[in-house]
């Protein structure tokens, strides 16, 4: 693997030094491998850092786990008024992003009416004519008759429910005839707003996505490690890593090694906790990272 950057160079020789630091070699030692390092710095070969055997260089991004990242989808055509959030803004589990207008759903809640009313009228008619048929008034035919009449109202009346509750209505209120040509879009998590596909007066058709957002409470790195490499990992290994453009290096642990090699990239994933402040880490942003194989960190995941 060749290094071709002079920050990937940077991040390697701090790494080598941490590790030499480690062995216990003299000053004098210590000055010579840098000088050496330090030689041709355009391009370093693994190959130079012999004293450093026991790491495996790779990159990856920052990620969240895909139960800490919400997409919003438009659940019917319509129309966005009261836009109220921006990009990268925080917001809470609950708060309105933005208000759907459409016609379709006042269609919704009209079918959900009617039906209703078709099927109280149906209940009425079943008790009446199970008396009737009780007393040989009416023929077993006309019974059967209106109990299939109502099975089939209740399936109707159940599907215009359960539209209605998907689009994010009040179902008491439509029932109570509380009619509504709007929605508010909520947010189902607490996190940041990632991305904003909306603006006031835009037309969105169902499914079409509005918004994502991003809770930053578990964030970790998702690592890409050559297959050749992918025997070496273990969980709990120490790993080094920092944000692409950046000289601050944070230190994590690897929480799991997915041993499926991907059939294009011919990569393993390999999903790393940092450990301390996360604060700095920027989500779905590029790492380099170094994976020290021969140290463990031992309870290093509790509480995640």
């Amino acid at each position: 693997m060749k290094f071709k950057s002079y920050k990937n160079f940077a991040f390697i020789a701090i790494l080598a030094l941490q590790t030499i630091a480690c062995s216990g070699p003299s000053t004098e030692s210590v000055d010579s491998e840098v000088a050496a390092a330090t030689e041709e710095p355009q391009v370093v070969h693994e190959s130079t850092l012999d004293k450093n055997d026991d790491l495996v260089f790779c990159n990856g991004r920052v990620e969240v786990p895909p139960q800490y990242r919400a997409d919003m989808h438009a659940k019917i055509d319509g129309y966005l008024e009261n836009l109220k959030v921006l990009k990268g803004q925080k917001i809470k589990k609950g708060e309105v992003l933005a208000t759907l207008v459409s016609k379709d759903l006042i269609t919704l809640q009209n079918a959900l009416l009617q039906s209703k009313a078709r099927l109280t009228q149906l209940e009425k008619d079943q008790a009446r004519k199970s008396e009737l048929a009780a007393s040989n008034a009416i023929s077993g035919k006309e019974l059967e008759k209106i109990n299939a009449d109502l099975q089939q109202e209740k399936a109707i009346y159940n599907s215009a429910l359960a539209q209605i509750k998907f689009v994010g209505l009040n179902t008491e209120s439509v029932l109570a005839g509380n009619i509504t040509n709007q929605i508010n879009i909520i947010s189902p998590i607490d996190g940041f707003v990632n991305q904003v596909n909306a603006n006031n007066g835009r037309f969105v058709t169902a499914n079409a996505l509005m918004f994502q957002i991003v809770d930053e409470s578990h964030k970790h790195i998702e690592l890409e490690v050559f297959s050749k490499d992918a025997a070496k990992i273990k969980e709990n290994q120490k790993v080094s890593f920092k944000q692409s453009g950046s000289s601050k290096v944070y230190e994590g642990s690897i929480f799991l090694a997915n041993r499926a090699v991907d059939n294009i990239s011919q990569t393993v994933n390999v999903h790393v906790h940092p450990i301390g402040n996360t604060e700095d880490l920027v989500v779905s942003m590029f790492v380099e990272a170094a994976i020290h194989t021969d140290t463990l960190i031992e309870n290093a995941h509790t509480g995640h």
